[in-house]
């Protein structure tokens, strides 16, 4: 698999990341395919432990990076950012059982702790110490534009998609003026398209996502497509694989098959500029008939 730039960090980096699945199988057969990030966090339960154990023979194979400081719900239910320590990175590099990570990101951190500083100052000891190469931020919109602008992240994962175009006309631009490495979270908008027959028959329950593809009513075979699942998910990764300044996106899945699906996708490359020129256009117009800013999701 071809390999490119992560921004100003030193590393060569795949298109495709390999994200949080408990098959050996699977990631394997990504790694041998040439994938060479590897994403975990502390909340994903026990996903670092089961890397360490399974993966640390092949850890100069992979990028890894892993995320701390996720959030707590408090007594009247609202939510708020877990305060980081010097703790936190331990504890991943014990489970991990490595002696460093290559990134570690705080996990969707709340504006004001991130602009109060100490959970940055614990990642710029961290690096400092060796314990970690890079530091990074994990989260969407200002969240994500303080951290851009910052100038203490090297890395930054944010919700990017067809479905999710926010990133790319605020964030993107500004981590390629900066240099940082940007990863792709829900790069397939996690199948919002999977269960319905009709995307312009949507039920009021659905995700964010599905009600975003009914709205800008894309239809696959003017692009070249099959109006089917293949076809959605084929459009939709080789639409991250067109955007400049968007150096990997992790996929997560249990199924050897999905995964090598992916790998061909991804040999297939990028959309052809018209077609990804239709769809961020079809985006922005479903977004101006909406009335609603459509947000980075979380």
């Amino acid at each position: 698999m071809k390999k490119h730039p992560f921004g100003n960090t030193d590393i060569q980096i795949s298109p495709l990341g390999i994200g949080c699945t408990d098959n050996v199988e699977v990631i394997e057969l990504l790694l041998d395919a040439g994938c060479n990030l590897l994403d975990t966090a502390q909340c994903y339960g026990a996903h670092e432990a089961f890397l360490g154990e399974h993966f640390r023979h092949r850890r100069d194979e992979f990028f890894l990076q892993s995320k701390c400081g996720h959030h707590e719900v408090l007594p009247d239910g609202s939510m708020r950012s877990l305060k980081i320590t010097m703790a936190d990175i331990d504890a991943a590099l014990r489970k991990l059982r490595t002696d460093h990570l290559d990134a570690m990101l705080l996990h969707s951190y709340d504006l004001d702790a991130l602009q109060r500083g100490d959970a940055i100052e614990v990642l710029q000891a961290a690096k400092a110490a060796g314990k970690i190469r890079f530091a990074g931020y994990s989260g969407d919109n200002e969240r994500a534009l303080f951290a851009a602008r910052h100038g203490a992240f090297d890395v930054i994962e944010t919700s990017i998609s067809i479905a999710d175009q926010t990133q790319i006309d605020t964030l993107l631009p500004l981590c390629r003026e900066k240099g940082i490495g940007v990863v792709a979270k829900r790069p397939v908008a996690n199948a919002a398209w999977r269960g319905f027959e009709d995307l312009k028959q949507v039920a009021a329950k659905a995700s964010v996502y599905t009600q975003r593809l009914a709205e800008m009513n894309l239809y696959l075979p003017a692009f070249g497509f099959t109006d089917d699942n293949a076809g959605w998910s084929e459009l939709a990764l080789r639409f991250n694989l067109s955007l400049d300044g968007l150096h990997s996106s992790i996929i997560g899945t249990k199924n050897p098959a999905h995964a090598r699906a992916n790998l061909a996708v991804v040999e297939k490359g990028p959309l052809p500029p018209e077609v990804l020129q239709q769809i961020r256009d079809a985006f922005h117009r479903a977004e101006a008939a909406s009335g609603r800013v459509w947000l980075g999701e979380n």
